[in-house]
């Protein structure tokens, strides 16, 4: 079952549900306290709305700060894979060799297989996480000889950092969640945004349900895309490995600008 579809379901579902209710109320309260309600309730509707956009708002905000730190995260390591590709390639000889294979081994791996496990269970590969210590260890092995060599050395230590905080952000933007808390402001206080006009609203049943079946379905709307981009590397909205896709393409580019040469 498609996103789409279980997400119109759950949507119409509920607005479905809140009619049921609403026609219950109507035949269940007397019409005497249901009047009491509408005169009394508007400032009590008023705050209620209020509160479930500031949960919302919050909510929005917190996961909206998770997905730039995730891109951020992804698109930071595609640099500096890349850059290590091109200081394999710039000191040559066959000390550059394992380097460079270990960085292609290490980009495949994130890309087909880290990525699709990290968005089923939420956490980063140990085989991963082995590729990116030998890719320090290739680094740190070697020995630069004076000159341009060692400026790009350096810059090839600042590469392996930048690689491993990124992988360090990317992990813990994997296992950020709106916290419970928020959930429980979002919930609850929706409920009430749904279940006031069914008591606020016009006598009328008609109104009623039109308002009953719009706060519901617009309330459940609301929830359902928290949920669905509530995990930045799971779901319908989600940071791709799109960027380390275009590092692993371009080092067939820089391998060009060499030629046949190790």
């Amino acid at each position: 079952m498609t996103t789409v579809l279980q997400g119109c379901l759950a949507i119409f579902g509920t607005g479905a549900a809140a009619v049921a209710v609403a026609l219950l109320l109507q035949r269940s309260v007397p019409a005497r306290t249901r009047y009491d309600f509408g005169r009394y309730g508007t400032v009590t509707s008023v705050l209620v709305a209020s509160v479930f956009m500031l949960a919302v708002i919050t909510s929005a905000l917190f996961v909206w700060t998770a997905f730039n730190q995730a891109g951020r995260a992804v698109r930071q390591e595609a640099n500096a894979v890349t850059e290590l590709y091109w200081f394999s390639r710039t000191i040559g000889g066959a000390q550059a060799l394992p380097l460079r294979t270990d960085v292609r081994d290490y980009v495949t791996n994130v890309v087909r297989l880290e990525w699709p496990a990290m968005a089923e269970t939420n956490q980063m590969s140990p085989r991963s996480w082995q590729l990116a210590n030998q890719l320090r260890y290739d680094v740190e092995r070697l020995s630069p000889r004076e000159g341009g060599e060692t400026a790009r050395y350096q810059d090839a230590l600042r590469a392996v950092d930048g690689l491993f905080a990124a992988r360090r952000a990317r992990a813990s933007a994997a296992a950020t969640r709106i916290p419970t808390l928020m959930w429980a402001a979002v919930v609850s206080t929706g409920l009430l945004v749904v279940l006031l006009p069914m008591l606020l609203g016009d006598p009328r049943p008609a109104v009623r349900i039109v308002l009953s079946f719009v706060g519901a379905t617009t309330v459940a709307f609301v929830v359902f895309l928290l949920y669905e981009v509530n995990v930045p590397f799971a779901g319908s909205v989600k940071v791709t490995p799109v960027p380390l896709e275009d590092a692993l393409r371009s080092f067939a580019d820089i391998d060009a600008l060499w030629g046949d040469r190790p």
